[in-house]
């Protein structure tokens, strides 16, 4: 546990000295933290939240394995899913406390900002609905099964969509965007 402690201590500290107020000016500070909310927003969502959703499809993998007296499958599910949202929700946070002012990015910008709020509210009602989950066997477990798994792939597109306006949005080069609206394109041709 001491190391645990250590390691959010070092990593909290690393946050605070990487958007300082020593920093040289105004712009490297904010390019600071559009680095530190993109990591915390691309490790919860292109990362631990998928795998956990992946895990949780895959479950045949696990077999009977148990820990804690659960399937295995589903206490993966749940480490990844709520290391994921609670990284989402340090993003988020971190976003609107540093984040001073008008959206910037324009239009994208402000299609991120409503999507990332949108994206909390998705989230939080599906975490919702994972913890009133009913038995099992019960009558209306059909009907959660539904719910939760189209919440939960309606959420992940939304914020996939949201992660790549902020990536596009973050590189405010021309070339790089015409040559990101051009993959994105290629990619969505196949979806």
């Amino acid at each position: 546990m001491r190391r645990v402690r250590l390691h959010f201590f070092v990593a909290a500290t690393t946050l605070r000295q990487l958007v300082s107020a020593d920093s040289s000016s105004t712009f490297e500070r904010q390019n600071s933290v559009l680095i530190v909310h993109g990591a915390l927003m691309a490790t919860a969502w292109m990362l631990l939240l998928p795998l956990g959703t992946l895990l949780a499809r895959h479950k045949w993998m696990f077999g009977e394995a148990k820990l804690f007296g659960r399937h295995l499958w589903f206490q993966l599910h749940l480490a990844l899913q709520l290391s994921g949202v609670a990284i989402f929700v340090v993003g988020f946070a971190y976003s609107h406390a540093y984040f001073e002012g008008p959206t910037t990015g324009g239009q994208c910008g402000q299609a991120h900002s409503m999507l990332g709020i949108i994206v909390m509210g998705l989230a939080t009602a599906q975490v919702a609905v994972g913890f009133i989950r009913p038995a099992p066997d019960a009558k209306l477990r059909w009907l959660w099964n539904i719910v939760h798994h189209w919440l939960g792939r309606i959420t992940l597109v939304t914020a996939w969509t949201t992660t790549f306006i902020g990536i596009y949005i973050a590189h405010e080069s021309l070339a790089y965007q015409v040559r990101y609206r051009a993959i994105v394109k290629l990619v969505m041709s196949f979806v």
